[in-house]
Formats: structure tokens, sequence, C-alpha cells
């Protein structure tokens, strides 16, 4: 479960980030989604289409849940940059696992290399923002990314040891 939504009191949209603390932040994320984009692209299509190989999910719904989280990322940023502040999820442990089901709603009619685009472009137009907003937006763009990568890239990586079609 992501911790940001659940109400990070660590962002401070009237601090701007340093020039050396931006830069660390987008090297971070950068050397996360790379890693990231090497396992998913080394995953076939017909295993990441799989039923039930990462729980109930398919590797595609771990892609479209990472880029729903992207998304969130996204719009606390906008938020932040917008008002200051931003309006907290307020998820729990009883309450993240239909949350993450709910956000996989739009991706379900997508075709899995629309997905594969989804996540790459929610990606970079989360990085743009991490460039250009002026505020401290580490936690939420280090959670979004390296942070929760971190968490279903073991997922993952299974998928590339199954039969290819």
């Amino acid at each position: 479960m992501q911790q940001f939504p659940a109400g990070r009191e660590g962002l401070d949209s009237t601090m701007p980030m340093t020039i050396d603390e931006r830069l660390e932040m987008l090297q971070i994320a950068s050397k996360a989604w790379l890693d990231l984009k090497r396992l998913a692209d080394s995953i076939p299509d017909s295993a990441l289409e799989t039923p039930n190989t990462i729980g109930i999910w398919s590797g595609r719904d771990m892609l479209s849940h990472l880029a729903g989280w992207e998304s969130i990322g996204i719009d606390i940023i906008e938020q932040l940059n917008q008002r200051g502040e931003y309006t907290r999820l307020g998820l729990t442990r009883d309450t993240v696992d239909a949350f993450n089901k709910e956000m996989l709603i739009p991706y379900r009619a997508m075709s899995t290399a629309d997905v594969r685009q989804a996540l790459e472009d929610t990606h970079f137009a989360l990085m743009q923002l991490a460039e250009e907003c002026q505020a401290d937006i580490a936690e939420v763009v280090i959670d979004v990314t390296r942070d929760h990568y971190d968490k279903h890239v073991g997922d993952l990586r299974p998928l590339l040891n199954l039969p290819r079609q």
C-alpha cells in the first residue's frame, strides 16, 4: 500500500526543491523506471495476459496498477501546484484492495499494447511534472516510482519463465 495518500505529513509545497534535490529525485525515479521498463519489455504479451499469475491479477493488470498509481501521483502534484495541498485518499489496509481493483477498470478494455503505452505515457507525464513543479514533491515521485516498483518487480519477474505462446 502506498503511504502518502493515507496522510504523509512531510510534503511542503511552500518550500521549493534545490536543483541538487530535484536532480537526485529525477535520477532515482529514472533509474527505477529503466529497470522496470527493461523487465516489462522482456515479458511477452502472452505472459502478461495469462490470468491469475499474480494472485488474481495478470501481469497486464499489474502494469495497469502501476500506471494508475502514477496517475494518482500526478493528481497529487497538480493539487500541490495549484492549491498548496492535496486531498488525501484515506486508504487503509481494509480499503486499499477495493481501491486498487476499482483503479483497474479503465484499463480492462485496453489491449496489452495499449496498457504498456498508458504506463509509459503516464510515467512521462509524471516526470515532466517532476521537472517543472516548484514544490518539494520528491516523496510523491519516489513513492509512486522506485518504492512502488520495488513492491511489484518481484511479482513480474516470474512471468519471464512462463511458456511463450
